[in-house]
């Protein structure tokens, strides 16, 4: 990934993320794809294509092509043997619909970038309120929820907007907070914004830079910071001070071919509800300490619309 940088200012702008340096693909054996230039895992769908082929054959002529920044533990680009919950979710929901995709990492800002463009059919993944330029499907493959973390002796609470007033505030670039981004943007004279760019150690620089007392607050997910905590990548001196509300996430698909991105969307949607009929869905999300957001998923378990540990 390239060099990572930390931006501070006052007020809510975009700054450009910077270009990924180690890259590295991997190709299938019968691919008529060759390696491309971003770290990129490739997925047939193997036995699960030749047991529907007729399901949806224009998925199976070209291969859906996502892209994903390195968001564990939602898509994790090096981490073993999990790959992420959404990654899990996805590839084995499209396997058995016996849909061929391929993956590729790239920073967050150009993934949106390219399924805005249409060279990608989709992106993992954003939340459905706050990105309303994708199309989405109807089955979340998850929810987030973003919080305000900071220093454990710290005193402060946030509970409404307006107590961001006077404070400074750190975040990845494109976070995608909804409304909150348009009261930052109107209140940009009493709130400082520092956003990250480019995406390598994201957290732990992040959680630096609250340490040393050069931000108040640093806004993120609580699926990251509880992965990081139980990693022992962060260190324990850090405490939530409140919380946005969760939103649903989905593959964000590309309007450009709105017929393909439909049923891509009606493929997703039919493994995830195999998936979870059959409990695998359940046995999933299980493997990263989580259960199923569905009311009732099935008569022995309980639903959550969070991980078990989230705050």
């Amino acid at each position: 990934m390239g060099q990572l940088g930390l931006r501070a200012y006052s007020g809510y702008e975009a700054i450009a993320m910077q270009p990924m340096a180690n890259t590295h693909s991997i190709t299938p054996r019968h691919a008529p794809w060759g390696p491309v230039g971003c770290a990129t895992m490739v997925v047939w769908a193997g036995a699960a294509a030749a047991a529907e082929p007729s399901l949806w054959p224009a998925l199976q002529t070209k291969p859906v092509s996502l892209v994903a920044n390195d968001w564990c533990p939602q898509h994790c680009e090096n981490s073993k043997p999990h790959k992420g919950y959404v990654v899990d979710i996805v590839s084995q929901a499209l396997a058995l619909e016996g849909v061929p995709f391929n993956l590729r990492y790239v920073p967050w800002s150009r993934a949106m970038l390219m399924v805005e463009r249409g060279e990608a059919d989709g992106v993992l993944t954003p939340t459905v309120p706050s990105f309303p330029k994708f199309y989405y499907h109807e089955q979340a493959v998850g929810y987030q929820q973003y919080c305000f973390y900071v220093n454990a002796a710290s005193p402060w609470k946030y509970q409404q907007y307006s107590d961001l007033k006077g404070k400074r505030i750190a975040l990845l670039a494109d976070s995608g907070l909804g409304a909150l981004d348009d009261y930052l943007k109107a209140n940009k004279s009493s709130i400082s914004v520092h956003e990250m760019v480019g995406e390598h150690d994201y957290a732990v620089r992040l959680f630096t830079f609250l340490a040393l007392k050069r931000t108040d607050t640093v806004v993120i997910t609580t699926d990251v910071f509880d992965y990081n905590q139980s990693r022992g990548t962060l260190a324990k001196g850090f405490k939530s001070a409140g919380c946005l509300a969760s939103e649903k996430m989905a593959l964000g698909l590309s309007r450009t071919d709105l017929q393909r991105s439909r049923l891509i969307g009606q493929a997703i949607d039919s493994g995830i509800v195999k998936l979870r009929k059959s409990g695998e869905l359940a046995q999933l999300l299980a493997a990263y300490g989580m259960v199923d957001w569905a009311p009732n998923p099935n008569p022995k378990r309980n639903g959550s619309a969070h991980p078990a540990t989230a705050h």
